[in-house]
């Protein structure tokens, strides 16, 4: 796939409810290959999206989610790293862990 794209202000506040308030949006032209675009106008057909602007917005979101959970892994990783080798035996880690659910109501 191959991409140019023009960034021009657009004078338009648009609400947007991932943050809950309005935004101004920005106009952009993007360029799709033929199968690419064949898609997003099946998206379109479908009735899954309403235009090709809500499917490239809807893309964006799940892939800043996506990196978001992947840097909340890589520092929970890192965390454990950090903490060091554990003497704990597996069996006391799992009470743990079962007292910790129980006392969030989880278990």
């Amino acid at each position: 796939m191959y991409m140019w794209c023009s960034i021009t202000p657009h004078e338009q506040n648009v609400y947007n409810p991932t943050v809950g308030v309005a935004q101004m949006t920005v106009r952009k032209s993007i360029s799709f290959t033929e199968p690419h675009d064949n898609w997003l106008k099946a998206q379109i057909a479908d009735g899954k999206y309403t235009s090709d602007s809500e499917i490239v917005r809807d893309l964006i979101r799940k892939q800043q989610e996506r990196e978001d959970k992947f840097h909340a892994l890589k520092a929970a990783i890192q965390d454990g790293i950090d903490s060091g080798i554990s003497d704990k035996k597996v069996p006391d880690i799992m009470r743990e862990v079962e007292a910790r659910l129980r006392a969030d109501g989880k278990l």
